[in-house]
């Protein structure tokens, strides 16, 4: 059955390489043609600091919630944002930049994301919206709006 908010899970597309350059114009490029959110995070653990470029829907897209190896102040595992990359989890560390089909602004689900990750900022272009970009920050963001 489709989901009526076509909200999807985070799919794999492709590793983007370290040289790449026109980022943004391939994100955009990507959404213009699908129709769907699309987004570029960088990774933690034996992945560090490598990025990809991941799919969702129409309406945006869910990271898979796993339990780690980190603990909360009360001894539980804490729940780490992960995407599935060759059938296996790995766990995001920073939200670079996603797009919307259409301006909507950030989403409560797009604020969520970022106090998950731990981060201040990113950066969300949408189609027909700024060509810039909006810079949106976290609700638990120490930054002042």
């Amino acid at each position: 059955m489709a989901n009526p908010r076509n909200v999807e899970p985070a799919r794999f597309v492709r590793w983007i390489e370290p040289d790449e350059e026109d980022l943004i114009n391939d994100l955009k490029a990507y959404t213009w043609a699908t129709g769907r959110e699309h987004a570029i995070v960088e990774f933690h653990g034996v992945y560090g600091g490598r990025r990809a470029l991941i799919a969702g829907g129409r309406f945006g897209m869910t990271l898979e919630l796993r339990r780690g190896a980190v603990v909360d102040p009360f001894g539980e595992p804490l729940q780490l944002p992960c995407v599935e990359v060759d059938s296996q989890p790995l766990q995001a560390r920073r939200l670079v930049a996603h797009t919307h089909p259409e301006p909507t602004g950030p989403s409560d689900a797009d604020l969520r994301v970022l106090d998950l990750l731990g981060q201040e900022e990113s950066t969300l272009y949408e189609i027909n919206g700024p060509v810039e970009g909006t810079v949106f920050r976290a609700r638990n963001s120490r930054t002042p709006r």
